[in-house]
């Protein structure tokens, strides 16, 4: 079926789009107008010529609801939409929605993204909560995320309002630790998460599920949470991170096969983990602070990284 005339139940988010975007709603008389919509201008029709004579005149300057009663008047509209190669309408028929053609395109301009001095850049996809690929690989923070990070400011090309930053330039999609992340890195992210949570007075820990981490163990965290039991919260966080899996009750199925392809682990990091994770030994801040510390000093003595690895 042809996109524009599938009918689709909208989020709240979609609705608001297309208000955000539409210049004018043109209902047919009699018509219950969304009432996200009634805040735009709005053109009545008596008779459904009429209203397929001002979507002809308005629709190629103009983005359009169209609001609709009778049948007759909603196949018109569907018709006519068909017709349609850009600047498409969202058409409302007694309840249902047929917007799809008009969201895909609202949401295309809605991710043009400009900085102040009209470089343009596209957003691709959401990475984790807050953070954003776009189209040529920069990464871009959602506004009121990584402001510390400085970066250059980026604005909504339509309407020219405050979006986020576009992060400074080591950080991209090309270096990200990937899919492929050797245990390594793996070590010296679970290291700059310790260094960041050390940074902070307030004893919270990275949510994993909003960490970013980076080809040499950098990560960047968009949310961040006070757990009841903090020892369990940073047990929970570095399996994760260490294994890539959530701990389960046999916690070594998970750790063997990342373990088997690791290089150059130290005999103590893998006791420590031993002890933590299959002997189910408490570990506390403190404790975690003390087994990354010696594991970087092991690292440093193997040649594999330098010191402030972890910063």
């Amino acid at each position: 079926m042809d996109e524009n005339n599938r009918s689709v139940t909208l989020t709240s988010e979609d609705e608001r789009l297309l208000v955000k975007y539409a210049d004018v709603i043109i209902a047919e008389e009699g018509a219950e107008v969304p009432a996200a919509a009634e805040v735009l201008a709005q053109i009545i029709c008596t008779t459904p010529p009429e209203l397929v004579e001002n979507i002809y005149k308005l629709q190629p300057t103009k983005r359009l609801i169209v609001v609709t009663r009778t049948t007759m008047a909603a196949d018109l509209a569907r018709v006519l939409s068909g017709s349609i190669t850009s600047n498409h309408f969202a058409l409302y028929g007694n309840g249902t929605w047929y917007a799809d053609a008009a969201l895909a395109e609202i949401r295309r301009i809605s991710s043009m993204l400009t900085d102040e001095e009209g470089n343009e850049l596209q957003l691709s996809n959401q990475l984790i909560p807050g953070i954003y690929a776009s189209e040529d690989g920069r990464l871009l923070a959602e506004k009121g995320y990584l402001a510390e990070l400085g970066g250059t400011t980026l604005y909504g090309k339509q309407f020219h309002d405050a979006w986020g930053t576009l992060l400074p330039k080591r950080f991209t999609m090309s270096t990200l630790a990937g899919d492929n992340i050797s245990f390594t890195t793996r070590t010296l992210a679970a290291a700059n998460l310790l260094a960041q949570m050390k940074k902070r007075d307030d004893g919270m820990i990275p949510v994993p599920e909003h960490t970013l981490v980076f080809e040499k163990g950098r990560c960047l965290v968009t949310e961040w949470t006070q757990p009841e039991d903090r020892d369990a919260g940073l047990r929970r966080v570095f399996f994760l991170q260490l294994f890539g899996a959530e701990e389960r009750g046999d916690a070594l199925a998970s750790m063997l096969p990342v373990l088997a392809e690791a290089d150059e682990i130290p005999d103590s990091f893998l006791a420590d983990l031993e002890r933590i994770y299959i002997n189910n030994a408490p570990c506390s801040f403190r404790k975690w602070s003390n087994i990354i510390d010696r594991l970087l000093l092991d690292y440093e003595e193997l040649g594999i990284v330098k010191g402030g690895a972890s910063e």
